[in-house]
């Protein structure tokens, strides 16, 4: 497309720009606050540096209350998670592990589990490991930026059809 056809509109932006603005830095020092929580998590595990393609040999979806609301006109909230049962081999040894895994159908046969080399009876799935450690923040951030732009494109284009 070109920019005949999605003339930048300033008094839009400049009226937008205030809420962007604020959610971006309310994001941001959300983000910030939690950088500790994440660092403490990833000394704590640390130690399973092993890896390894496990076979999953069973999973189910476990709910769990998230919040419990004091308000009977309002509902509780759950968490959904996919509980697996799973099995990896280490130098020609079978281990065994349970915990949360992806709920991803691509991955309900396999998944890479993490191990302490030491004590591969100390494991979990990489899933579970990277929701306690990684910090999702560019990803979402990128997300948020590409849904402003959608809507920008979105509303130049009502405009442009209401003419």
């Amino acid at each position: 497309m070109s920019a005949a056809v999605f003339p930048i509109d300033f008094t839009l932006l400049q009226r937008f720009a205030p809420v962007i603005i604020a959610f971006i830095v309310f994001y941001v020092i959300f983000e910030l606050t939690r950088i500790p929580k994440r660092l403490k998590e990833k000394a704590a595990f640390e130690h399973l540096s092993g890896r390894a393609e496990g076979t999953v040999t069973n999973y189910r979806k476990e709910r769990i209350l998230r919040y419990r609301s004091t308000d009977p006109e309002q509902n509780d909230s759950y968490e959904y998670l996919t509980i697996i049962s799973y099995q990896f081999e280490v130098n020609g040894q079978v281990y065994y592990g349970e915990g949360e895994g992806s709920g991803a159908f691509w991955e309900r046969d396999k998944q890479t589990i993490c191990y302490d080399p030491n004590d591969p009876d100390d494991n979990c799935t990489l899933y579970y490991l990277n929701s306690k450690t990684k910090s999702h923040f560019l990803k979402t951030l990128l997300f948020f930026i590409g849904m402003l732009v959608f809507l920008y494109i979105a509303i130049v284009v009502f405009a442009k059809l209401r003419k």
